[in-house]
């Protein structure tokens, strides 16, 4: 960031921890009444240099779609051997060590502690990550295809239309048939 001065470096940084222009200025050392920090954060954020930066550490810090679809996979696939070991009792406990040197401490959505002094760890819902992947792979119909593959009517307006003066609006209807 060299062609930034030392403070709007820092600005750069410091906005991408919460997106608040404000704050950043002033963690950034911009100095002044949270009106005139305001002002700084805005100005900075319109300024083409800042704003490049920040879009390109933006996109350093996104997510493909293929890590996206790798973190899913690996929920879905969770091991509790991964997180639990059992005791000289036979009694399972949870092993944050192991999980940690197997690389899955991503897998825990929630960890505390109880009232009681146990550890407790609650872990992404794996069979939410098989229907997100299911869905991204486009392996299940959820509704009705209304359109071709072009986006456009299946059945053009005028034809629809002419089929309904001639059949009425159920075709299916056979109640005016002398048959």
């Amino acid at each position: 960031m060299s062609d930034l001065t030392d403070k709007q470096a820092a600005f750069v940084e410091e906005y991408l921890i919460d997106f608040n222009a404000t704050r950043a200025a002033e963690r950034a050392g911009y100095r002044g009444s949270d009106s005139t920090l305001a002002s700084v954060g805005s100005e900075n954020l319109r300024k083409p240099k800042i704003r490049e930066k920040i879009d390109a550490r933006l996109r350093e810090r996104a997510m493909s779609a293929d890590e996206v679809l790798m973190r899913l996979a690996d929920q879905a696939r969770l091991n509790w051997g991964d997180f639990y070991d059992i005791g000289s009792e036979g009694i399972p406990f949870l092993n944050l060590k192991k999980a940690e040197e197997a690389g899955k401490l991503h897998l825990i959505s929630r960890y505390w502690l109880t009232a009681q002094g146990y550890r407790r760890v609650e872990f992404h819902d794996p069979q939410r990550a098989l229907e997100m992947i299911g869905r991204a792979h486009m392996l299940f119909k959820d509704g009705l295809e209304v359109t071709g593959r072009d986006g456009r009517d299946l059945i053009p307006s005028r034809l629809a239309d002419a089929l309904d003066q001639i059949y009425g609006s159920d075709p299916d209807d056979d109640e005016g048939d002398d048959e």
